[in-house]
């Protein structure tokens, strides 16, 4: 992205347990503690008001 000039934004979570359940019958949103979802929404939040507030272009690159 910074080779090309591109925006981009990383949010990096604990996935230290991400693959006990994950893509399995069990993959659920009961099996989320509850204290992560609001600070999780919430840094989205963030990153959504901030990309709506860029002069950024977040779509397609003009053909050079």
């Amino acid at each position: 992205m910074r080779r090309e000039g591109w925006p981009g934004i990383e949010l990096t979570q604990d996935g230290s347990d991400y693959f006990d359940i994950h893509h399995t019958e069990n993959d659920t949103l009961d099996k989320i503690d509850p204290k992560t979802l609001p600070p999780n929404v919430a840094a989205w939040a963030v990153v959504a008001w901030l990309a709506a507030q860029s002069e950024a272009r977040f779509g397609p690159l003009p053909t050079r």
